[in-house]
């Protein structure tokens, strides 16, 4: 995958979130269906959480500062989300 159709595909998710979620009043997204479920706010919340500090982060150490061979290239030449993750931890 290039560049651009990554681009794409995370625009993409950001548009079927909000597709998702147009209509619902806030007190309707805090109804949890069980005890063990979670509610929509609760999981956009981890979303938003997950993308803020985890993933912002994780892609910048990958793309700037690791070192070794290029993480960069790595993560492009493979076009797979996994192999962002596994170049992030891995040793080489």
């Amino acid at each position: 995958m290039d560049f651009n159709t990554l681009y794409q595909e995370l625009q993409n998710s950001t548009e079927m979130i909000r597709a998702l979620l147009f209509g619902i009043a806030q007190e309707d997204a805090r109804i949890k269906p069980n005890r063990e479920s979670w509610s929509m706010l609760e999981v956009i919340c981890h979303l938003y959480d997950e993308e803020r500090e985890d993933f912002r982060e994780h892609l910048d150490f990958i793309l700037h500062r690791q070192t070794g061979p290029s993480a960069r290239e790595k993560c492009f030449r493979a076009g797979s989300h996994m192999t962002i993750y596994m170049s992030a931890n891995s040793s080489n």
